[in-house]
């Protein structure tokens, strides 16, 4: 159940941007795993998400790896959670498409991020996809199975 949240909280993340960050004073417990995961990077700009249903406190470190801006996950005590980035919507699985184009048609993909949990090969997607009268934020694993994580109308619909 902790998981799920977590994948929830992790894919929600990259629709809402929890608070902003001055000075932010990151554990070193989490530089320390940061750099053990990934090296020293050169550019890294960290975040708090403050979740009580999952995680006290959550970092998320945004950087570039490989040309791309990633974002690595790790909880206070510096455990790495798992690592996410926004990706086109032609990178998805076209399984994935699929799901989309079938069950919600004449949608379409505003925004994709894929997420890969720290304790699994099998990534998680995030998409974001919306019609003239609405946005609609989803969870979609690798198999096709879906969750609505929140509706939203469009301003004008109101």
């Amino acid at each position: 159940m902790k998981r799920i949240l977590l994948t929830n909280v992790v894919l929600t993340a990259f629709i809402i941007i929890a608070g902003a960050t001055s000075k932010l004073d990151v554990p070193k417990a989490v530089l320390k795993e940061f750099k053990k995961h990934f090296g020293i990077q050169s550019t890294v700009r960290w975040e708090r998400i403050d979740d009580p249903d999952t995680y006290k406190d959550l970092y998320v470190g945004h950087f570039i790896q490989n040309g791309i801006w990633s974002d690595a996950f790790f909880e206070a005590s510096g455990q790495y959670i798992g690592i996410g980035k926004n990706i086109t919507a032609g990178q998805l699985p076209k399984k994935l498409l699929g799901v989309q184009e079938n069950k919600f048609k004449g949608y379409e993909v505003v925004e994709a991020y894929e997420y890969l949990p720290g304790d699994t090969e099998s990534p998680v997607y995030g998409l974001t996809i919306s019609n003239e009268h609405k946005m609609i934020f989803l969870k979609i694993n690798e198999s096709g199975n879906f969750s609505v994580l929140r509706k939203e109308k469009h301003k004008n619909q109101e």
